[in-house]
């Protein structure tokens, strides 16, 4: 979401960021997402970017911070 190409803390904190001025746009006002970030963030598939997403990406960067080698498309799949 911050277009570092890594996804860690400072991705789910853009995310939550977003979502307070997506939360705080009155009447149909601008979406602060582009249509990437919209892609990037919906890590659930629910079609929202909200704080449930955010938590994906923090557990998945601690787990990656522990070593795991999984991509996020394999971290959001496993069982």
């Amino acid at each position: 979401l911050d277009t570092d190409g890594k996804i860690d803390a400072s991705d789910a904190a853009e995310l939550l960021v977003l979502s307070a001025k997506k939360g705080a746009t009155v009447n149909g006002g601008a979406d602060p997402f582009t249509a990437e970030q919209k892609s990037a963030a919906d890590l659930n598939g629910d079609t929202f970017c909200d704080a449930n997403d955010a938590a994906y990406i923090l557990q998945f960067a601690a787990e990656a911070g522990a070593g795991s080698a999984l991509s996020i498309g394999e971290f959001m799949t496993r069982n």
